[in-house]
């Protein structure tokens, strides 16, 4: 969990710093009062599944946008930048099913 934490901060610091680049604004401070957590380790990596699952079919709404427009340095950088992360998310996801099938759910 603390690797794909680490990433994920990487994640937004890449972002935000290609937005700046692109001389946007990063106007929105990340608040946690609105993350979940889960009551149990388990029930924490579906959440994260979840999440990473909702983010990375975010990217691909905005990498279809960003296919759509003319062909040019920042389309190309977006372009990757974002399939980057695609594939990053992709294996926290593959880690997490690792992870629940290492740690089935206890009987009761």
């Amino acid at each position: 969990m603390m690797g794909i934490a680490l990433v994920e901060m990487k994640h937004m610091d890449k972002l935000g710093d290609f937005i700046l680049a692109l001389k946007g604004n990063v106007t929105q401070e990340y608040d946690t009062k609105y993350v979940s957590y889960g009551n149990s380790a388990r029930e924490a990596v579906q959440l994260g599944i979840e999440s990473e699952t909702a983010t990375i079919a975010a990217y691909n709404k905005i990498l279809k946008k960003i296919k759509a427009l003319p062909e040019n340095q920042t389309t190309v950088i977006s372009f990757q930048l974002l399939s980057k992360l695609i594939a990053d998310e992709t294996h926290h996801i593959s880690l997490f099913h690792e992870w629940l099938k290492e740690h089935p759910e206890p009987k009761k």
